[in-house]
């Protein structure tokens, strides 16, 4: 996060001129920083920056559809390629479209091309579909309906919308001059929250620890504690469902302040754990997870304030499928990698080494094989 602390507000700019090109760039950032960094939704423009034959071949289709297409919106690396007016209201854009055309591949860097410019365009309220050249050139017709179902979706989850003038026209990137209407760029639509974009699969929620009793090392400690040992268990798998015995041993450890499962530990726990199996109440689904009550879960869960966090391998797989569902809704699909990186995220990892990577990724197949999934071209999407 960054702070800014100014004793000034835009306002004492207010009769700042296109030719102060220092004060302008002050006052455009002041107005930025006023509006909790949104941009407001005056200030969409069309530029005459170049198009390709692939984003006018595009364009063309959707227009055939009935829809208003508006090429190249905005400025600077952050242009939209193809912007989709909303076919309820026309003062207003409800989609952007991206290709992998001149502004994909003018990027310098992959990274660029496929992580800084979608978040980017995503954090200043821009709801987006990509369309694959790859994907237009074996089958244009399924491409189009896809993307028709994109503008659908986004035009059913959209916000009232904030109206927009008519647009103009700015100059390339290249130049620097700067519009005598104060107006910065680029524009979005308003942004919309998740709660507010009625999501079918919900996002995560924090982890919920089991209440911290007295810590009492005996107890994994002495192998005559079995039974309270095993009452302990099914007391934190009753908060903490579902948890992996591996997790649910660490958790032990933690709350009765053992530092290391050594032997005797471990020999202690099996056994206490071999009775709580015996409870009605203690269920396992064969996978090495714990459950209290074997209902299915209708969220994951995310680290907490306290900074709980659980390897991917102990992370039920069905707290994977749940997760990996939400990123692909709430982004409107995206290629595996970044799919990848981003459920990462939510579960607290900034890097995914190796065996994480593959355990997401038989997920991510297994949702593809049943249809929860699909795969086009480099991009996963819903069906």
């Amino acid at each position: 996060m960054t702070l800014l602390v100014t004793s000034i507000d835009s306002g004492a700019l207010r009769l700042v001129t296109a030719s102060q090109r220092g004060a302008m760039a002050l006052k455009q950032f002041l107005e930025y920083a006023e509006r909790d960094c949104e941009l407001s939704a005056d200030q969409v423009r069309l530029t005459n920056a170049p198009t390709n034959e692939f984003e006018d071949a595009v364009a063309s289709a959707l227009r055939a559809r009935g829809l208003v297409v508006h090429e190249q919106v905005g400025a600077s690396q952050f242009r939209i390629d193809l912007a989709v007016r909303d076919p309820r209201d026309p003062t207003r854009y409800v989609i952007g479209i991206e290709c992998d055309g001149a502004t994909y591949h003018s990027s310098r860097t992959a990274r660029d091309r496929d992580l800084l410019r979608s978040q980017m365009l995503r954090e200043m309220g821009w709801r987006l579909h990509r369309i694959w050249s790859i994907d237009w050139f074996r089958d244009p017709d399924a491409t189009v309906e896809t993307a028709l179902r994109a503008v659908e979706r986004a035009q059913a989850q959209a916000s009232p919308a904030l109206s927009v003038p008519a647009p103009q026209i700015v100059m390339p990137p290249s130049s620097v001059l700067v519009s005598t209407d104060l107006q910065a760029e680029p524009a979005p639509a308003e942004q919309v929250s998740p709660a507010q974009r009625k999501l079918q699969y919900s996002p995560g929620v924090p982890y919920r620890e089991a209440p911290r009793s007295s810590p009492d090392r005996a107890l994994l400690l002495q192998p005559a504690n079995t039974d309270r040992l095993a009452v302990e268990i099914q007391r934190i798998v009753e908060a903490e469902e579902p948890i992996h015995v591996e997790l649910l041993l660490d958790r032990l450890q933690e709350l009765h302040d053992v530092k290391r499962a050594k032997q005797n530990v471990r020999a202690n726990f099996s056994r206490a754990l071999d009775r709580a199996r015996s409870f009605d109440s203690l269920h396992s689904d064969g996978e090495q997870f714990l459950w209290h009550t074997l209902r299915p879960l209708q969220s994951f869960r995310v680290p907490n304030s306290n900074g709980i966090s659980r390897p991917i391998a102990y992370i039920h797989p069905e707290e994977l499928r749940l997760a990996i569902l939400h990123v692909v809704e709430s982004q409107f699909g995206l290629p595996r990698r970044q799919l990848m990186q981003e459920v990462g995220r939510l579960f607290g990892f900034k890097f995914l080494k190796s065996d994480n990577a593959d355990r997401l990724d038989a997920v991510v197949d297994g949702l593809l094989r049943n249809g929860e999934l699909r795969e086009s071209g480099y991009q996963i999407a819903l069906p």
